[in-house]
């Protein structure tokens, strides 16, 4: 089964450190995530990039950054990060935004994108994203 795939799968289930379960979610949602960025990170081809994970607290899911350059000044960032609080139309979603430089922590403005779109394939996330920048 692809990472996408199985991404998409355990972001609907507890993803916290209550429960030695739930735990072991965060510790696969971290780890399919981090492979899933650098994989979409390849796919659109960035010239530079860096991906990140926070495990952070007991209580939440922790995040996972992607920040890459395609080009001088044009760049991305996308962060998967408690999906079970945010949601679009019932579907959990994390979001990306423009940047200009790899430090760009504020960059443009928040663009959603659903686990279900991603686990269609790094192709139609790749799509998604060129679609809503009109390349």
């Amino acid at each position: 089964m692809k990472n996408e795939i199985k991404l998409a799968k355990i972001v609907k289930l507890e993803l916290n450190g209550y429960s030695t379960q739930a735990q072991s979610n965060k510790d696969v949602y971290l780890s399919l995530g981090r492979s899933v960025l650098r994989q979409l990170a390849k796919a659109l081809n960035l010239k530079e990039f860096k991906v990140n994970v926070n495990k952070a607290g007991i209580a939440v899911s922790g995040d996972i950054t992607l920040i890459g350059m395609f080009d001088d000044n044009d760049g991305i960032y996308v962060c998967m990060s408690s999906p079970n609080m945010f949601k679009e139309y019932g579907q959990e979603v994390f979001y990306w935004r423009t940047v200009k430089h790899m430090k760009d922590y504020s960059g443009g403005i928040n663009r959603n994108m659903t686990y279900a779109k991603l686990a269609e394939g790094i192709d139609a996330a790749v799509a998604q994203i060129n679609w809503e920048l009109g390349r």
